[in-house]
This record gives C-alpha cells, sequence and structure tokens, in this order.
C-alpha cells in the first residue's frame, strides 16, 4: 500500500482527528483501537514528543528528571498516545513498572533515546526489553536539535548497537516527526494505515478553514499540496 500523507505536522495531526471513527467503529471493535506508547529513559523529551502529536499540552514538561510520574493517554482520532514515566531512577524514585503498564497496553511501542547522551548501556537493555514482547516497535533518536557534531555518524553508531533502524527527530523544533517518525509508526501498524488510508481522499476534498479575525488558520490553503510531499510503503 502507498499512502501520501501531509509533510506537515500540524495537517497530519489534523487527519489524524478528522477521521470518521464513529462510522469505522461498525467496522473495527473499539478494542482493537491503535493504542502507542511512547517509552524512554528520564528525561528523553517523552512528554514534548506526546504533547507535539496530541497538539495539547496534555503532559507536563520540565527540565527535571522524572516529571511525569504517571501514564497519561490521549486520544488523537482511531489511536490512543500514551506519556510514560522515564525508566531509570529519578529522586529516589524508579517509575519502570509504571512504565511497564503502559507498554503491556500497547499495541505499538516509540522507545525515544536522547541523542545528546549517545546510546548507554541502559538503552540497550531497555531495546532488548520491548522487542522482547514481540510488540513492533520503532526507535526514535530525540533531541538532534542538541547534536553539533556529525549527525549521521550519531545515527549510524547507534543502529549499529541495536541492530535495528533509529530514526532521528527533535520533539522540540518537530524535524523528522511528520516526514519520517509518524509514517514508520503507521508502517508499524498496517491497521491504522488501512484507516488513515481510506479517509484520505475524504481528507484531500475537504475545503481550507477560514481564518477567524487576526488568527490564522492552522491548514494552509494549499493543503493539498502537502500530500505530495510523502511517500511510504507498508505492507
Amino acid at each position: 500500500m502507498v499512502l501520501k500523507i501531509p509533510s506537515q505536522l500540524k495537517q497530519t495531526r489534523e487527519l489524524l482527528r478528522s477521521l470518521d471513527w464513529n462510522g469505522l467503529q461498525a467496522e473495527v471493535a473499539r478494542e482493537s483501537q491503535t493504542r502507542i506508547a511512547i517509552v524512554g529513559a528520564v528525561n528523553a523529551g517523552k512528554s514534548t514528543l506526546f504533547n507535539l502529536l496530541t497538539g495539547r499540552q496534555s503532559s507536563a514538561v520540565s527540565p527535571v528528571p522524572g516529571t511525569t510520574r504517571t501514564l497519561i493517554r490521549e486520544q488523537v482520532g482511531p489511536m490512543t498516545l500514551i506519556d510514560t514515566p522515564g525508566f531509570g531512577e529519578a529522586g529516589g524514585v524508579d517509575r519502570a513498572q509504571t512504565a511497564r503498564q503502559g507498554v503491556a497496553e500497547a499495541s505499538v511501542v516509540i522507545l525515544l533515546l536522547d541523542a545528546s547522551l549517545g546510546v548507554r548501556l541502559a538503552d540497550v537493555q531497555l531495546f532488548k526489553e520491548l522487542q522482547a514482547t514481540g510488540k513492533p516497535l520503532v526507535v526514535a533518536l530525540n533531541k538532534i536539535d542538541l547534536v553539533s557534531q556529525d549527525l549521521s555518524g550519531i545515527v549510524a553508531e547507534a543502529q549499529a548497537q541495536l541492530g535495528t533502524t533509529v530514526t532521528p527527530v527533535s520533539a522540540k523544533t518537530e524535524q523528522n516527526v511528520a516526514k519520517t517518525l509518524i509514517p514508520r509508526v503507521l508502517a508499524a501498524e498496517p491497521s491504522l494505515a488501512v484507516l488513515v488510508g481510506r479517509e484520505l481522499p475524504r481528507y484531500r476534498r475537504r475545503p481550507p478553514k477560514a481564518s477567524s479575525g487576526a488568527r490564522q488558520s492552522s491548514t494552509p490553503s494549499s493543503v493539498r499540496s502537502q500530500f505530495p510531499s510523502l511517500t511510504f510503503r507498508c505492507s
């Protein structure tokens, strides 16, 4: 299957929210709704990515490790995103078990690593633990906006250490999130890709939103021109 989705995160998020989920429920039981857990070490930027994907400040963000202490869930169209506490001790407390509950709920897992720290032994161990669950796993190397040296070399080293594809992203600047990360998540969950693909024609036909006063619409008038800019395949 070949899908063309918006290359801009705002339009991708709007597409997911515009899905006719009420109509699709007749075909897909709600229990089968895709659940995507974002996991990783403390302070890897999980909540920043979670808020970026949902378009809301649902999860508190702080430079202080261990800010997220419980599972936070937010529905975006036909999927539920789950923000989890970081693996590793923060403030004398290790909330790994809570994070594992989020993994247990999920149908797809995003492992978020910190590019500024590189892949550490604990990251490798967590990767293997997640791999052992048998659930689709997408690995992202976050905070590339903080990397001043050769990024391609850092990504190559991370891929060599983990033996899998690693997607470099910045949840802070949105770099590669819509362009690469979201398509890889969709490819990891074919049922979600089918739902999105089914709704794309209807979404393309939607008229652009009119601006209200000085406030600009989040959807540009040339929405349709965004679709050819990204193509990905999933089996």
